[in-house]
């Protein structure tokens, strides 16, 4: 079955949301100290403000007209500092796939697409962050060619 992708329009916003509500929760679980759960209003809410935007792209992933997961790509440009390059970027903010349709080709498509809207924006790069606990999403990322930029690290020890 062909995964279509297409931009995301109000009518999806709920269900977007509650793939945000479940994909927050599993992090939350994870790490409650980083963490906040979120509900299903506030996602709707911050899904909407991005919905227009001529720099975010929230795309939706259907198979045979259903819903199967959906991306959000936001795109960046820097200004130079002292030590960094100015720099043109995409970043993914979050691809989640429906758990029933994980591992069918649906990140792998939304992945595709964002490389897509990067490329037609004249963009080099896409970025994203991965927790380390997610030893998933980490193979899925380096199955599709994705290195480590780099580390960020915390203390386990509270600073008293």
């Amino acid at each position: 079955m062909k995964i279509q992708i297409r931009n995301a329009h109000t009518g999806d916003l709920d269900q977007l949301s509650d793939y945000i509500v479940w994909g927050q929760g599993l992090h939350v679980e994870a790490n409650p100290d980083l963490f906040a759960p979120v509900d299903r209003d506030t996602a709707r809410s911050f899904l909407l403000q991005y919905l227009d935007s001529k720099t975010s792209y929230i795309r939706v992933a259907e198979r045979q007209s259903t819903i199967v997961g959906f991306s959000f790509v936001e795109i960046y440009e820097q200004r130079g500092t002292l030590l960094k390059s100015p720099r043109r970027f995409a970043y993914l903010e979050l691809i989640a796939a429906d758990p029933k349709h994980q591992r069918s080709g649906v990140g792998s498509a939304l992945l595709a697409d964002a490389r897509e809207i990067a490329k037609s924006r004249g963009i080099p790069r896409i970025e994203l962050d991965v927790m380390g606990y997610n030893e998933g999403a980490r193979h899925f990322y380096s199955s599709q060619g994705f290195s480590v930029l780099g580390y960020r690290m915390c203390s386990d020890e509270p600073i008293s």
